[in-house]
């Protein structure tokens, strides 16, 4: 079935199924609470190498999800968009999973999910990261995995053990087989009121006996008119807990008025792994490894923007933001700048909420 085909048959049976749920929702648990799509479009200028300007539409996103039972529940979200090439269809489903709660404490679900890896930028959905780290953007987080949660009974900490395809199994990888696994452990914890933590730890397979070691200790502090989070990740390559490949990114929102956040966002990125091992037959000369960060270089970012939803629409969204990137290389290649600047909207329609008024 077409792509277009296949869309209209979901937002149809969606839809259809919406209606006879809405009337019910008011007295019964809810079998279908999330219907809406949105999406964000961009002015940009880059001034630097290449500079160019223009119109860009970032986003378009379906949203569904719900109770199945009391137990049972069910979450899709698609990124709506052309299949070039050898994309498919469901290369670019976000979530399509299925999640049973046996009891308060623990719960399993299946399905295709996002790797649980540690870092607020990387938690953030994609419509809402204005501008991203290198490793943000090349990280093919979305995989089919099977995940167990345990939750406190306060429920202020959380912690989830996950197996699932590697992020180096995507169309269009070097890699490419999906017989490459992650293994994945996570704690998403609350400490007090003002701070919170998405911390793990995670091996990618890349090669058939070789793995990608990854720790991502994302740290949020949060007091009255201010949050802001700092991310710190590892990438270990070679799995000897050597500190040559790393990300650091940080964000601060301060919310002077209601609707109005304005914000600063910065970043540092280093890996100067270049080539293989040739001694390793699994680690060939010029391969790779890391596919999340430029290798033999340096990137620093920051900026600064804000975002602003008017009180007569909070689902309508207007930014603004300047930031500059500097890649610097280890070795004769070019260093490059850029500075862009970036002024949009996002803005969502959500189906049930007009459906119930």
């Amino acid at each position: 079935m077409k792509a277009n085909k296949l869309f209209s048959v979901v937002v149809l049976g969606a839809s259809l199924f919406a209606g006879l749920f809405a009337k019910a929702q008011s007295d019964s648990k809810p079998t279908f609470n999330e219907f809406k799509l949105e999406t964000r479009a961009d002015f940009q200028c880059t001034d630097g190498n290449g500079g160019e300007a223009g119109f860009y539409g970032r986003y378009l996103t379906l949203h569904l999800g719900g109770n199945l039972t009391d137990k049972l529940s069910y979450y899709y979200r698609q990124q709506l968009k052309a299949n070039a090439g050898g994309i498919k269809f469901y290369d670019n489903t976000d979530f399509l999973w299925i999640n049973y709660d046996f009891n308060k404490n623990w719960a399993v679900r299946l399905g295709k999910d996002a790797l649980m890896v540690g870092g607020f930028e990387y938690d953030a959905r994609p419509i809402d990261v204005m501008y991203s780290s290198y490793y943000w953007d090349n990280y093919y987080c979305f995989q089919m995995a099977a995940t167990g949660f345990w939750k406190s009974n306060d429920g202020n900490h959380k912690v989830a053990f996950q197996f699932g395809t590697s992020p180096y199994s995507f169309t269009g990888s070097p890699y490419g087989e999906n017989n490459r696994f992650s293994y994945n452990l996570m704690w998403m914890g609350s400490l007090g009121k003002h701070v919170s933590t998405l911390w793990s730890v995670n091996a990618f397979q890349y090669t058939d006996n070789e793995y990608m070691g990854n720790i991502a200790l994302g740290t949020k502090l949060t007091y009255d008119k201010w949050e802001g989070y700092i991310d710190l990740i590892h990438r270990d390559p070679y799995m000897n807990f050597s500190v040559t490949d790393f990300s650091i990114v940080s964000r601060i929102d301060w919310k002077p008025m209601d609707g109005l956040k304005v914000f600063f966002k910065g970043a540092y990125e280093y890996n100067d792994d270049m080539l293989g091992d040739p001694s390793n037959p699994y680690l060939a000369p010029g391969l790779v490894r890391d596919i999340m960060s430029v290798p033999n270089s340096s990137l620093c970012y920051y900026g600064l923007g804000a975002e602003y939803r008017p009180e007569f629409c909070r689902d309508l969204r207007f930014h603004l933001f300047v930031a500059r990137f500097d890649r610097d290389y280890f070795d004769n290649t070019p260093d490059r700048s850029d500075l862009m600047l970036n002024l949009g909207m996002s803005w969502q329609v959500n189906f049930l909420k007009y459906m119930n008024k």
